[in-house]
């Protein structure tokens, strides 16, 4: 059976050959072919619709190559961690989005592209590193330094008293992590260094009666573990450190149709009897196959450091940290959906790290020369601005002063024999000359050139008398005009 787009007819008939070539998100969503036969609700379609979205747009490259291209144009080396993995299992992402298929997928708009949103990056990382806070003394991880990194959170596990609720295995959990920050509390709180200062920075934020806890680091982290702390967990507001960007997949052949065929369906529904004579439904849903390259953005803000300063001293090189951190997350964790089955594993690429570092040194580095450059551009068109207003203020005459002497680059030539060669090559002005010829007298006073009562008969052989001669000659003809 064939499936139908739904669309207008106008649309389809426009740009029927084209939507093939469009991104995955456009062919998903806004041309997804969601009827069936005579725009009957898709049933056995299904299939064959998300087929017609997988695979790569014609422009689906372009798209997540310029998405790249303007982070690492906007990422500063100083204050980013960029990571590339690649996935070695299929990642599921977005699949609770409303869709007729009943399994959606995260597709950025207007772009239509696959990704991975920063807050889910954000989300898992956290996780990783406080795993490693816990249960690995070795990787330089604490909990106040996820809390400065990342916020805190009230509902942590290791905080939030355990939930009768919860399953057994849950339970479980929650009370190994309580119990190995309350280890931690006793042997390591009160030398830590960042969580001392990290305490000064909220300490305004606590009730007045609970303020004197930041004083202690152990007391403190007593009180935040216990039932009566909920009022100092709640009145703590500190957002993380760090930024994390959204993460485009390059993908060799675009996304791929995965399938889950769930068995017993009507046993688990309470409306028969386990048995081996059902016939499962199969269920199918987009996935991002093996083999994409990610390539992961944190960012440590100029101006978060620079009003945290005391807080950023005290974290050390977050750069390693968050490296560990996101390894962890590729080999023990996953990204998106169905995680715990195998789904958004990923394998650290170093090699593509270091094609990406190298080509960041090299757009530094143009930055740098194109920030110089503007720089003295700046500084130049400065300079000019205060010229002009100087030359504002001066008087006509200086004005041509000024200009006489700048068109001269001779700088070994003193003032007034520039403005002198000028009279005599008749670059005055006439009704200027004198006053140019009395400047000159007045410059040539100044540094001892000019001669009372010259001798005409010393001109050949004193430079001084014959350049006094010149300058009254030109004085003489216009006091006699």
């Amino acid at each position: 059976m064939s499936v139908a787009y739904a669309v207008p007819d106008y649309v389809w008939k426009k740009h029927k050959d084209n939507i093939g070539k469009t991104p995955p998100g456009h062919r998903f969503l806004l041309y997804f072919q969601s009827c069936g036969e005579g725009w009957s609700k898709l049933e056995s379609e299904k299939l064959e619709a998300l087929q017609s979205a997988a695979g790569k747009g014609a422009f689906e490259d372009k798209l997540v190559d310029s998405l790249i291209k303007r982070q690492k144009n906007a990422a500063v080396m100083d204050a980013h961690l960029v990571i590339c993995a690649k996935n070695t299992s299929p990642i599921a992402t977005g699949l609770g989005n409303p869709h007729p298929t009943e399994n959606g997928f995260a597709f950025l708009s207007p772009y239509g592209i696959p990704y991975l949103s920063g807050s889910l990056v954000k989300g898992v990382i956290r996780r990783a590193a406080e795993e490693l806070a816990l249960f690995d003394q070795d990787s330089g991880w604490t909990l106040p330094l996820v809390w400065v990194l990342f916020g805190f959170e009230e509902k942590s596990a290791y905080i939030d008293p355990t939930d009768k609720t919860e399953a057994t295995p849950l339970q479980e959990e929650r009370g190994r992590m309580r119990a190995t920050f309350a280890e931690w509390i006793d042997s390591s709180a009160a030398g830590d260094k960042l969580l001392t200062e990290w305490l000064g920075t909220i300490r305004s934020q606590l009730p007045k009666d609970k303020q004197k806890l930041t004083d202690d680091p152990t007391l403190f982290c007593k009180a935040i573990q216990n039932e009566l702390g909920r009022e100092v967990r709640r009145s703590i507001h500190w957002q993380g450190m760090l930024n994390f960007w959204d993460v485009f997949p390059k993908t060799p052949n675009g996304l791929a149709v995965d399938i889950l065929n769930p068995h017993h369906k009507e046993y688990y529904e309470g409306k028969s009897t386990p048995n081996d004579s059902e016939t499962p439904k199969p269920v199918f849903f987009l996935t991002v196959p093996p083999g994409a390259l990610w390539t992961f953005i944190c960012e440590m803000p100029t101006v978060s450091r620079e009003k945290r300063r005391q807080v950023f001293d005290a974290i050390g090189e977050w750069t390693t940290l968050m490296s560990k951190a996101f390894e962890h997350a590729f080999e023990w964790l996953g990204f998106g959906a169905k995680t715990t089955v195998g789904y958004g594993a990923m394998k650290r690429d170093e090699d593509a790290e270091a094609r990406q570092t190298q080509e960041r040194q090299m757009q530094e580095a143009v930055r740098q020369i194109e920030e110089e450059k503007r720089g003295r551009e700046e500084e130049a068109r400065a300079l000019k601005e205060a010229e002009e207003k100087r030359l504002a203020f001066l008087s006509p005459i200086d004005r041509s002063i000024e200009e006489i002497l700048k068109n001269d680059p001779d700088k070994s030539k003193k003032p007034h024999i520039k403005l002198l060669e000028a009279l005599k090559a008749g670059r005055v002005k006439s009704e200027e000359v004198r006053m140019v010829a009395g400047k000159i007298r007045e410059m040539m006073e100044q540094v001892g050139e000019w001669v009372e009562n010259p001798d005409p008969e010393k001109a050949k052989k004193d430079k001084r008398v014959k350049r006094t001669l010149e300058v009254m000659k030109f004085l003489e003809q216009q006091n006699g005009r």
